[in-house]
């Protein structure tokens, strides 16, 4: 498989912004850069607290306007609480740790601008993402990953079928974080001391386990830690409180302990002594792939697999199980089920698939 980079010629761009950093960021340059241009900010929620909050809104109208860009807010309250909020809800109901920001970009930002840009016949949407663009020998667009390596985004628009990949435009996407927030300073935008945020953005600066204790108070159950003999080890506060691989905060003596597994139906989390529960191997579903599923089998391609946010990717090769795709890595590899698995060439997003419980 070979792709070159790609920047396309976009003359006429619907940006989406929130009224942070980046997003402001890519503003000016899409300005400076002569594009005809159209901003949105998707209001993603309403109650109990408003996503963007009001100072970010007033920030994004206040920008525009000094540019003047037309600007326009559209709501994606009801498609957010649908693919987000209940999705985020269910998945640690059944012992699962989500990916809600993949999602999110899968199911209603990209797709609700996209719409915006064609009612209004604009041909691109542009976002303050850190990631890139690339084409194949047939002129098919991919995501890539960023050139701010320690910012890239690629791995949370892993979800994304290439009839929205095509229709996209990164401002960002040779620049690096640090850059963006000098630039910002040297123009005195207020956003440029913003502190970033790593929090989910409906958790409000909550943990997110307050949020689900009042959203699934049956995934707060007491139940019990087994090894994997089915020992009882002690008592745990409920699934939701634990994802696969976690050590921190298991309150029992003699470890260090690790979670390897989460049973819903049984209220049961297995523990394991001693080192992390790495894996060569898992299986992966619901996928979303932009090349030909048969490219995957090919041992002349070289392939790699990102199984969370801030690891590596690693080589791997795939078979095919009904519907899933089964993943052999060539090295141990933590896979937290209802995470994201995206699959990369070099720095090309092939596509993902959600990782599946075992057994």
């Amino acid at each position: 498989m070979e792709f070159c980079p790609y920047t396309p010629e976009a003359s006429s761009i619907l940006l989406g912004i929130s009224g942070g950093l980046d997003s402001s960021a890519s503003l000016i340059r899409l300005k400076n850069n002569k594009a005809k241009l159209t901003a949105a900010m998707l209001l993603l929620q309403a109650e109990p607290f408003p996503i963007p909050d009001s100072s970010h809104l007033r920030m994004a109208e206040e920008l525009c306007r000094k540019l003047g860009v037309p600007f326009e807010a559209i709501d994606a309250g009801e498609a957010f609480k649908q693919h987000v909020r209940t999705y985020f809800e269910e998945s640690y109901s059944a012992g699962l740790t989500p990916c809600p920001c993949a999602l999110c970009n899968q199911h209603v930002k990209v797709p609700l601008l996209l719409e915006a840009a064609k009612s209004k016949e604009i041909p691109f949407v542009a976002t303050g993402h850190y990631a890139s663009l690339y084409t194949d020998s047939e002129g098919k667009t991919f995501i890539g990953r960023g050139a701010d390596t320690s910012k890239d985004q690629s791995y949370f628009l892993s979800r994304l079928p290439s009839d929205q990949i095509k229709h996209l435009y990164f401002p960002l996407q040779d620049e690096k974080k640090q850059s963006v927030r000098k630039d910002a300073s040297n123009q005195n935008l207020p956003v440029s001391d913003m502190e970033e945020s790593n929090d989910i953005c409906f958790a409000a600066g909550r943990v997110y386990t307050d949020l689900l204790r009042t959203a699934v108070p049956s995934a707060f159950r007491e139940g019990n830690f087994i090894d994997e003999k089915g020992t009882v080890l002690g008592k745990h506060r409920g699934i939701a409180l634990y994802t696969v691989g976690q050590r921190k905060r298991i309150g029992l003596p003699g470890g260090p302990w690790f979670v390897k597994a989460i049973h819903e139906i049984t209220n049961e989390i297995i523990l394991v002594k001693g080192e992390r529960p790495l894996t060569t191997t898992f299986s992966i579903a619901q996928l979303t792939l932009n090349i030909k599923e048969g490219t995957l089998f090919m041992n002349e391609n070289s392939i790699e697999v990102q199984t969370h946010y801030r690891s590596q990717s690693i080589p791997a090769r795939f078979e095919k199980k009904g519907d899933s795709l089964r993943v052999y890595c060539e090295n141990p590899i933590l896979a937290a089920p209802g995470q994201i698995c995206a699959l990369y060439s070099g720095k090309v997003v092939l596509g993902s698939g959600i990782i599946e419980k075992e057994g």
